[in-house]
């Protein structure tokens, strides 16, 4: 199959960073099964979500000419503000991941990550930033406003492996489950 293990995100918001590896990781099995399998892939969710915040510590962003400057007022901001798979797909195929799971920086669902309070030199930022294990060279958005459109996004799946699947919650809606665990 092209789908690997199930992760836990825990409390950190990087929901986003935990569906753009898991559909990065189909892909990959599914278009290189000679390379990648659903025993040997494992992507990182905590590398992925770091460098898209801090897409520049050291200087300019690829060769546009842009820079980027993390400026959250806490070092687990980025953990905790919330991103989207729009953004994370536009930074895969900008060359920002996906990364191998990485043993000096593990990633932990109830304490902080360790890469939080790494103090990268420019070498080892760059190392890293540079360690992407493929290319992604495209991002495709199907919208589902109504059950007709649901051909779209299954055709997504067949063709790749995967998708993901997102949307913007109301809390005050009422729709969720009794326990919580719903949403209709």
């Amino acid at each position: 199959g092209y789908i690997t293990s199930v992760k836990n995100q825990g409390n950190w918001g990087i929901c986003w960073a935990f569906s753009s590896t898991a559909i990065s990781e189909a892909s990959l099995i599914k278009e290189f099964p000679d390379k990648f399998n659903s025993g040997n892939t494992d992507l990182s969710e905590n590398l992925l979500a770091y460098m898209l915040s801090h897409p520049s510590l050291y200087g300019k962003l690829n060769s546009s000419g842009d820079y980027a400057t993390y400026t959250a007022s806490s070092a687990t901001d980025y953990l905790t503000l919330g991103g989207n798979v729009w953004a994370a797909g536009l930074g895969l195929m900008n060359g920002i991941g996906p990364y191998n799971e990485n043993s000096d920086y593990p990633y932990s669902e109830d304490n902080t990550p360790s890469i939080v309070n790494k103090n990268f030199t420019e070498s080892e930022y760059y190392e890293v930033r540079n360690s992407s294990v493929a290319k992604i060279t495209g991002v495709f958005q199907a919208h589902i406003n109504n059950n007709s459109d649901n051909d779209e996004f299954k055709q997504l799946i067949m063709d790749y492996g995967a998708a993901s699947l997102s949307y913007n919650e109301n809390y005050t809606d009422n729709k969720f489950g009794e326990d919580g665990s719903s949403y209709y």
